[in-house]
């Protein structure tokens, strides 16, 4: 069973009466067609507005990427609390490279819960 049907299942539990499944009405809805828009929206693809915030995230996370390869939490947070504007100094090629980088993340992330 897929993590997003888990979920969908723990967060619209499937009501049973006399051993046999019964949807319970919520609004004009059964907990069945719940689940089912809860999983079709945990498993829905990123939109560009997504795909942009990791890429951004991940300009700032090359940005304070140490000369010794690793990138220090503490001075990222730090960066990311302060708002800091690396997106407008990255070339566009860079940004589409980081743009393809963060869709292939969040498709993996998405994936995962499939």
């Amino acid at each position: 069973m897929s993590i997003s049907k888990q979920e969908a299942e723990r967060c619209y539990p499937t009501q049973y009466w006399n051993g046999k499944s019964w949807p319970l009405k919520l609004l004009p809805l059964t907990t069945d067609e719940l689940q089912l828009a809860y999983q079709s929206g945990r498993e829905a693809e990123p939109c560009k507005e997504q795909v942009e915030a990791v890429a951004r995230t991940l300009a700032v996370v090359n940005v304070y990427t140490a000369e010794d390869g690793y990138c220090y939490l503490s001075s990222l947070d730090k960066a990311l609390a302060e708002g800091e504007e690396h997106w407008s100094y990255i070339s566009g090629d860079q940004r589409d490279a980081l743009m393809e980088v963060a869709k292939r993340l969040l498709d993996a992330a998405r994936k995962a819960v499939m």
